[in-house]
């Protein structure tokens, strides 16, 4: 049996693969500061409290927003803000 496959998560993107989908679940989440991405991201907020800086502009999702951060476009996201 071989081991896991292992890719380096900077990039963000397993190898041979053209998208990523994940699902978190959180209770202690830390900021995720100012960065960017060379491919789409995609969150859609099913609960939870946090604020979002796009591209310099504040914004509050609530249960149901769906946020899609293009290549290049700068964002935060910081949890446990309330709403």
């Amino acid at each position: 049996m071989s081991p896991p496959r292992v890719w380096d998560r900077s990039n963000q993107m397993p190898p041979g693969r053209e998208f990523e989908a994940c699902h978190y679940v959180d209770t202690a989440v830390q900021p995720v500061f100012y960065h960017n991405h060379p491919h789409y991201e995609i969150y859609f907020y099913i609960q939870g409290h946090s604020r979002i800086v796009v591209e310099g502009l504040d914004f509050k999702p609530v249960r149901g927003d769906v946020l899609i951060y293009p290549p290049g476009f700068f964002f935060a996201i910081f949890y446990g803000f309330v709403c």
